[in-house]
């Protein structure tokens, strides 16, 4: 007899700033719009979606990578003297919803790493606004 698999799908999460899916055995959230552009603090609606995706990460015990990703304008001004390059910036981001996580939905820190990849990994290719704002994101990799 052979043995019947079925691919494991990945919870939804009610918030349109979030989409999640599998890679190998691991579950994948995608926050995009939790940073405005050259920041590294949550906007309300990062903070609402973070919570509503801490839910499912409560869920398992499985250890939790937050990977920060940036889109391809170099920093200027404050922000150019403040993380000095994207992938810094990328990195301050992860550590933020690292911290939110551990303080305001309870996650332990031993389950939590963090890794900033600024713009490196793109997903959308361009300088559009649109492109920009999907490749400035934080995804969220729950182990499988």
């Amino acid at each position: 007899p052979t043995k019947k698999t079925t691919a494991k799908s990945a919870p939804k999460v009610a918030d349109k700033s979030v989409s999640t899916f599998t890679k190998g055995d691991s579950t994948v959230f995608r926050l995009t719009g939790g940073f405005n552009a050259g920041s590294s603090t949550l906007t309300k609606e990062g903070e609402a979606a973070l919570t509503k995706i801490a839910a499912e990460l409560k869920k398992s015990k499985s250890p939790i990578s937050i990977e920060g990703h940036t889109d391809t304008q170099p920093l200027t001004g404050k922000n150019k003297e403040r993380y000095k390059n994207n992938t810094n910036l990328s990195l301050a981001r992860a550590n933020t919803v690292k911290e939110w996580l551990e303080s305001h939905c309870k996650i332990s820190d031993s389950r939590l790493s963090v890794t900033g990849y600024g713009d490196k990994k793109p997903i959308e290719n361009g300088t559009t606004k649109e492109a920009n704002a999907k490749n400035r994101r934080i995804d969220i990799v729950l182990d499988g």
